[in-house]
This record gives C-alpha cells, sequence and structure tokens, in this order.
C-alpha cells in the first residue's frame, strides 16, 4: 500500500536560480481592484452617512386622533342655554364612535342630569369631525362636566 499525498501548484524547476516568489500580475491585479472596491465602498458608505445628518423642514406636529376630537368637541359643545337659566349643573358622559363621513355616533350616555344630556346628544351629533382619521370601531369615551361659577 502506497500512501499518496496529492500536491498542486508547486513547480518542479530550479529554485536555486529564483530569489524571491513573484506572485503572478492576474493575482496582483484582482488584488488592487478588490482594494478599489473596499475603497470605493467606503466613500459610499460615508457620504450617505453625512447626507442623514442634513436637517429635515419642521413640520408641525399633528395631533393624535383623541386629543384631536377631544379639542373639536370642547369648541363644539356649549353650555344649553336651557340649564343656565335654571341653574343647573351636571356631567355626562359618552360612549361613542366616529364614522367615515366624520359624524359623531354617541352608543351610551350617562347623566345626573337628563335636560343636560339631552342638550349634549343634540350638540354632539351636530359636530362634524371629518378629515380627522380615526382607527375603524374605535370607541372614545368621554365626560363633560358643566358648572356655573359665581
Amino acid at each position: 500500500m502506497k500512501n499518496m499525498c496529492n500536491i498542486t501548484g508547486i513547480k518542479t524547476s530550479n529554485f536555486h536560480n529564483q530569489t524571491a516568489y513573484q506572485p503572478k500580475k492576474n493575482t496582483a491585479m484582482k488584488t488592487v481592484k478588490l482594494i478599489r472596491a473596499f475603497f470605493l465602498f467606503l466613500m459610499l458608505i460615508c457620504i450617505s452617512g453625512i447626507s442623514s445628518f442634513a436637517k429635515e423642514p419642521a413640520t408641525p406636529p399633528v395631533p393624535a386622533p383623541a386629543e384631536h376630537l377631544q379639542k373639536i368637541i370642547k369648541e363644539g359643545v356649549k353650555y344649553p342655554e336651557k340649564a343656565v337659566r335654571q341653574c343647573c349643573t351636571g356631567s355626562v358622559d359618552v360612549i361613542f364612535t366616529v364614522n367615515e363621513e366624520g359624524k359623531i355616533i354617541i352608543e351610551k350616555t350617562i347623566s345626573d342630569n337628563a335636560d343636560i344630556e339631552h342638550a349634549v346628544k343634540e350638540q354632539l351629533s351636530a359636530i362634524c369631525c371629518k378629515g380627522v382619521k380615526t382607527p375603524f370601531n374605535e370607541h372614545y369615551k368621554i365626560k363633560i362636566t358643566f358648572t356655573l361659577v359665581g
């Protein structure tokens, strides 16, 4: 039995005449191309990194749907005149959704004063929230309190 070892790439020539190993030109060219590609890649990364630090123009923050709805309702619901004349106070808890047309759909109200509750239902039904992007089938709960001062 013979042990065989196969080694490729070694030339059987006179090594005494050669002073140093010289790589093939093809290998040297591949190395230069690889180094160039590497530096181009680094420059591309640096340029894209610098451009990411550019400031974007400031845009005003868009309020969240719930905050926007609360603002619209606060501006749209007024103290009922009848309740002011009768010196009525009270609060109304309202559970509602907003449909695609921006209309408030009241699902449930709880109040300690029927006149104020009726007035709030009428006023909320008249409010249009068109343009407020609310999640589909999102339920909101709001408490509206009416108090007289002085």
